[in-house]
């Protein structure tokens, strides 16, 4: 129990907290490399995403939407910013527009 423990605790950037041990199991044992560094809770990243975004656009270059589907957008809200708004539609993943 997080709130009567007295193991060593962590504040993520978006407010929640973990324990420091669950935190570094949640780390090393994430399979899909998006997840490995996001809050389990509300999904915002935990540390700096750039090498997500950038893996994910190359991704997305490599592997063309079907032609019905090219240039088609979708709204969407990303879990770091909250930024809503339009981003290209891609069965690989959305990227937030503001994503450096």
């Amino acid at each position: 129990d997080l709130f009567t423990s007295t193991a060593e605790c962590r504040v993520l950037r978006c407010g929640h907290t973990m324990h420091r041990d669950c935190l570094r199991q949640l780390m090393e044992h994430q399979h899909w490399p998006a997840a490995s560094s996001r809050c389990p809770l509300c999904y915002v990243s935990i540390g700096d995403s750039s090498a997500e975004w950038a893996q994910l656009d190359r991704d997305i270059a490599m592997t063309p939407m079907p032609t019905q589907y090219r240039g088609q957008k979708v709204g969407a809200m990303c879990h770091d910013c909250h930024h809503t708004g339009e981003t290209a539609l891609h069965f690989l993943g959305l990227k937030c527009s503001n994503a450096q």
